[in-house]
């Protein structure tokens, strides 16, 4: 089965995402980590699971590391902070779609996981996806 473009520009858009908000930030221990992403879509008939590592290099982190560095047809429309968790809903316009959604991530300083639903329409067609995320860090950069 054909994958469509919008699943895989989310796919990489969403894979390695680091959140906080504004002034208040989620705890998150720099180093290099280790994270797994699982989507499951009904364009695929079974869930997609990769596992990735990444330097972070901050321990707190603006709502702008959210979006990727270029430029993005998503702005998220809302985000908070509760403690050690984020919450956030977007929404994306691009050629031949748009979508909606939202989600969140819970970081305990080296481990983190979270969850993120989209609803699309894409070329007529509607669909859901969700992106799950666990990760902890491996050591240091």
């Amino acid at each position: 089965m054909r994958i469509s473009p919008l699943i895989l520009i989310f796919t990489v858009y969403f894979s390695f995402i680091h959140f906080a908000f504004a002034a208040d930030s989620i705890p998150v221990e720099p180093g290099q980590w280790q994270m797994t992403t699982t989507m499951t879509s009904p364009m695929s008939p079974q869930p997609r699971v990769s596992t990735a590592t990444q330097c972070m290099d901050k321990d707190e982190f603006s709502i702008s590391d959210l979006m990727p560095k270029d430029e993005s047809e998503c702005t998220i429309t809302e985000a908070n902070v509760s403690g050690n968790t984020l919450t956030w809903t977007m929404q994306c316009e691009m050629q031949g779609g748009s979508g909606t959604g939202g989600g969140q991530f819970t970081s305990n300083g080296d481990s983190g996981s979270g969850e993120m639903h989209m609803n699309m329409q894409f070329q007529g067609q509607t669909f859901n996806m969700t992106n799950s995320w666990e990760g902890h860090r491996i050591g240091p950069c």
